[in-house]
């Protein structure tokens, strides 16, 4: 994929079934768009969080926590 901004759309809607038409029209939803910039870097992307390990609930769900900002 070439680098520079690329348009998404996420859209989501009242749908009676669980397969959800993307050119159809709905009584209920939203859409919204964004811009996303794609870098062509060279390597793996670098993360940095922690993960709230004394807190897991019954569901399974683990909370984790974005050391970047």
């Amino acid at each position: 994929m070439p680098g520079g901004p690329t348009r998404m759309r996420v859209r989501c809607a009242d749908s009676p079934t669980s397969n959800m038409d993307p050119c159809a029209n709905y009584g209920y939803g939203q859409a919204e768009d964004y811009t996303l910039l794609i870098n062509n870097g060279v390597g793996a992307p670098v993360i940095n969080f922690t993960a709230d390990t004394t807190h897991i609930y019954i569901n399974g769900v683990v909370n984790f926590t974005d050391l970047e900002f």
